[in-house]
Order: structure tokens, then sequence, then C-alpha cells
């Protein structure tokens, strides 16, 4: 779980969340433990990501309307399936 969270830090918005993860992430031994701290905070997780994701898209589609490679616009679908995970419930 700390490895998941050393990746996503930089990732996550507002950066005030990330050290809230990793108090209740220390507050907790187990590993199930661990799973519900995370769980109780995934939103926030999975929201950060959803705008880094949109963010990304966004960047790779005004460059395509310049250079309209196709592996760019594969890329763009990519993260496009990628982000209608992240709206669909989590359970």
């Amino acid at each position: 779980m700390r490895e998941a969270l050393d990746f996503l830090e930089p990732y996550i918005h507002p950066p005030r969340l990330m050290p809230q993860y990793r108090e209740e992430l220390n507050a907790v031994i187990d590993q199930e433990g661990q799973h519900r701290a995370l769980r109780a905070s995934f939103r926030g997780i999975r929201t950060s990501i959803s705008e880094l994701l949109g963010k990304l898209m966004n960047r790779l589609v005004r460059e395509f309307d310049t250079v309209r490679d196709p592996k760019m616009k594969e890329e763009i679908d990519r993260l496009s399936r990628e982000l209608t995970k992240l709206r669909e419930p989590w359970g």
C-alpha cells in the first residue's frame, strides 16, 4: 500500500490529502486495516487520478490537432477508456 501511495503522491490534488492517507495507513498495522483505511479515502484518490487523466487527454487533443499523429490518437482513445472506467461506480 505504501508503494502505491508513493507512486501516486505527485498526482494527488489537493496535496493536503496525501498526509491524511499516510496517517490512516500508519494508524493500522495489518494489511486488511490498510485496505479499510484506503477504502475510506479512495474516492479522493480516484478523483485526483481522473483529473490528471483529463488534463493529459486535453493536452494530447490540443497537440493532435496540429500533428495528426495516429499513435497520439490511439493514446487519446486509451486514456478516454481509462477515464470512463474511473467514473464507473467502485465496489
